[in-house]
């Protein structure tokens, strides 16, 4: 009797076991993915801010700016 019990509950947990594996590993995936989209956003938001400095350094080479700092004349 307990030995038919025994077995019957191991399938059930059998069972939970791999619904709670399956959801872990959709929730790990879901993490990963999700980090690697913010890796992504924060190398592309790099990307435009050095685009934009070095178009501001373009511009105030062009300007003069340089050597005015240079000199101090404001």
């Amino acid at each position: 009797m307990i030995a038919a019990a025994w077995a019957r509950v191991q399938g059930w947990l059998a069972l939970v076991g791999a619904t709670l594996a399956a959801l872990g590993a959709a929730y790990l995936a879901g993490r990963r993915d999700g980090r690697d989209a913010r890796h992504a956003e924060a190398a592309r938001e790099e990307q435009r801010t050095r685009r934009a400095a070095d178009a501001a350094a373009r511009e105030a080479e062009r300007d003069g700016a340089a050597e005015r700092l240079r000199r101090g004349d404001f």
